[in-house]
């Protein structure tokens, strides 16, 4: 029987993350049970009060001193009780400081799925630097570790003074193709929505023994605008997957899979990990399905996903909560967590 190293585990969800939290700590419970461990962990959310002028004060329930304690925050806004994404992030903020400071804990890690801003890692000319404004503003809160899922960008790593554990989701994604649509796959193209992400279509190629492809975008004319789009490699009378890390309004995605559909190819099944779906990605996805262009979009539940009109039949959902849980159940047992690694997708060298 394995015996917590690192004090007693405590999960802590902000609001905005109460469903992902839940999952997590269902699956802990289970790996407890099956080890014949009676003790059965319950979610805690940290309480608010919230203030005429919008600002808002956060405070921590329960004793916390001494635990190793995992804040967890779904790093993207909460539409339904009306909450930005810097709403998110000032609560997660606030809460690791009430732990630290206040609780008195002996770890705290932070569990942010999605990180924040996590595209604006390259800022030009007088820009902000807000990917790593973020890492300041937790480390100076107290945060020992920081455990997220596919990073968009890796050097982002390189921005924390302690540890980061980035866990790849492509293992997860790469089953349940294989699961669903077995050697089929291996007729498949598998192309990148730009050049920057050609290693991620690299790696699931080489993982599925499929062929890859590539679809190059050119220079934005503005945030979530794409001038026009070059697109290289053979896809005739193929069945194109398109991978991603996030897909925002679609735009990108529904240019690459139209470009794909004019060189012939036979359908598009889309492949992502952060789905934040804004408008007008729903429309542009429905249509595409519609046009019997896109099959499925295949993705996980990093995000929180609230659509218009109820279950949409393009949409798969992939979970990583127990993923997330083995790690957490892992750091707070002192045991590695490589393993939960296999293949960065970032490090992939073509034989």
């Amino acid at each position: 029987m394995d015996t917590p190293r690192r004090g007693l585990l405590k999960i802590i969800s902000c609001r905005s993350a109460r469903e992902y939290s839940q999952r997590i700590i269902d699956y802990i419970n289970q790996v407890n049970q099956e080890q014949g461990i009676s003790h059965q962990f319950e979610l805690e959310v940290v309480g608010v009060e919230n203030f005429k002028d919008t600002s808002f004060k956060v405070k921590i329930e329960h004793n916390c001193r001494g635990n190793d304690v995992y804040v967890v925050q779904t790093g993207t806004c909460d539409r339904t009780i009306g909450l930005s994404i810097n709403d998110t992030l000032m609560e997660l903020v606030l809460a690791v400081d009430a732990v630290c400071r206040k609780g008195d804990a002996a770890y705290v890690t932070a569990v942010v799925p999605n990180f924040y801003f996590a595209r604006q890692d390259r800022p030009k000319g007088r820009e902000s630097y807000n990917a790593k404004v973020v890492v300041e503003m937790l480390e100076a809160a107290g945060i020992d570790k920081l455990i997220c899922l596919d990073l968009h960008s890796s050097p982002i790593e390189g921005f924390f003074k302690r540890g980061t554990e980035n866990l790849f989701t492509s293992n997860l994604l790469i089953d349940f193709l294989k699961d669903k649509y077995g050697l089929q796959l291996q007729q498949w193209v598998y192309a990148s929505g730009d050049a920057g992400g050609f290693k991620r279509a690299l790696h699931y190629a080489n993982v599925i023994r499929g062929t890859p492809a590539v679809s190059i975008k050119m220079p934005r004319t503005e945030p979530n605008q794409v001038s026009d789009m070059l697109t290289l490699g053979d896809v005739q009378e193929k069945t194109v997957c398109i991978i991603d890390d996030i897909i925002d309004t679609g735009g990108t995605l529904m240019m690459a899979a139209e470009k794909f559909m004019e060189l012939g190819a036979k359908n598009i099944v889309l492949v992502c990990t952060h789905p934040l779906l804004n408008d007008p990605a729903q429309e542009r996805l429905s249509m595409l399905y519609e046009k019997r262009v896109l099959t499925e979009l295949i993705t996980t539940d990093t995000n929180l996903l609230h659509f218009k009109g109820g279950e949409l039949p393009w949409l798969t959902v992939v979970p990583t909560a127990p993923l997330v849980g083995e790690a957490i159940y892992r750091i707070n047992h002192d045991r590695s967590v490589s393993s939960l690694y296999h293949v960065d997708p970032f490090e992939i060298v073509c034989s």
